[in-house]
């Protein structure tokens, strides 16, 4: 099994000034947050193939994305830290920002602020990117999986707000589909012992 932490760690690790300011100054994503003194690395960079069903696989011949964990590390001030989950990994381009992919398929980005908004009945912020998300300092969520029954992941916060009509419009959608009915089976010894 892959090891996401240290995947992760290593894409880090090609991040630098050049790219920090390329965020700051030309996507707005807030200093103070991308280089807090306590800051785990926040995003990392990675070359990888981009395959039509959401999902992503580093190669050496790829295309340059942003690669965020899914779950963010904690601050080194946090009592939690080490974190050592990042869940699943998110590549995109910020030149970009509308498409993702996923190694996993995880299907929310930020999950514990959607636990934190459910036990505090706090609202919950949805963000349409990931590049959104980070230019927001890492508040709220973004969904990464519009064909999972969201009424599943975003059960428990009094409210969502979404910064967009469309996502808001989107949310609503998701949220009053009605969700997959299981189907009801019963095994053949059963069947056979009522018809009998």
């Amino acid at each position: 099994m892959t090891d996401l932490l240290l995947e992760f760690s290593h894409y880090a690790a090609r991040t630098g000034t050049r790219w920090d300011e390329a965020l700051i100054h030309r996507y707005r994503v807030p200093r103070d947050w991308l280089q807090a003194l306590t800051a785990p690395a926040r995003y990392g960079v990675a070359r990888a193939r981009l395959d039509r069903d959401g999902s992503w696989v580093p190669t050496a011949e790829g295309t340059t994305v942003l690669v965020l964990p899914a779950c963010p590390l904690a601050a080194l001030d946090d009592p939690i830290w080490p974190s050592a989950d990042v869940g699943d990994l998110v590549a995109f381009d910020p030149r970009d920002p509308e498409r993702w992919w996923t190694r996993l398929g995880c299907p929310l980005l930020n999950e514990e602020a959607q636990a934190r908004a459910a036990l505090c009945r706090e609202p919950l912020v949805v963000h349409p990117t990931p590049l959104a998300w980070m230019q927001a300092a890492g508040a709220g969520v973004v969904v990464l999986d519009w064909s999972r029954p969201l009424s599943v992941w975003m059960a428990g916060p009094p409210s969502l707000i979404a910064p967009t009509l469309d996502l808001a419009e989107r949310l609503d959608r998701a949220l009053n589909r009605p969700p997959p009915r299981a189907r009801i089976e019963l095994p053949a010894h059963v069947i056979k012992r009522n018809v009998a």
